[in-house]
């Protein structure tokens, strides 16, 4: 996806980049539709380079871009990444607290960090509720 003939080692750039956005806990916003729409390479969700961010590590959260125009929610959106990228339930919620993480907050930075411990806290009580027998 890199296209700057300037790049020699493309791969390597990419890799490079990666490495410092997930070294920095820069946040990704991924909108998946959007994306299968206004990319005409990509051609399909199986192709999306989503697992390839999270399993880079990077700080993925899912997002719509644009609900009306897309047609989407962002529950539809998290389904498609679990079923296209095969996301595990740890890294399910890894992409739901990255939302939260990287949300505006009015606030501190310690009331931030409270209530995104509040978010996963909640998510944890739900897996447990509506997953019981699962493990993380």
């Amino acid at each position: 996806m890199v296209a700057d003939p300037k790049i020699e080692d493309r791969k390597r750039y990419v890799e490079d980049l990666a490495n410092y956005l997930a070294s920095q806990r820069i946040g990704i916003e991924v909108c998946v539709t959007s994306n299968l729409q206004t990319i005409p390479s990509l051609k399909s969700l199986d192709r999306h380079p989503i697992r390839q961010m999270i399993d880079h590590g990077l700080s993925v959260s899912i997002c719509t871009d644009n609900r009306l125009i897309s047609n989407t929610t962002v529950s539809r959106e998290m389904e498609l990444v679990c079923t296209h990228a095969k996301v595990t339930r740890v890294e399910l919620k890894r992409l739901v607290v990255a939302g939260f993480k990287g949300a505006f907050f009015h606030g501190t930075f310690a009331e931030k960090r409270g209530f995104v411990k509040a978010v996963a806290a909640r998510y944890d009580k739900l897996a447990a509720e509506h997953f019981p027998a699962a493990k993380a």
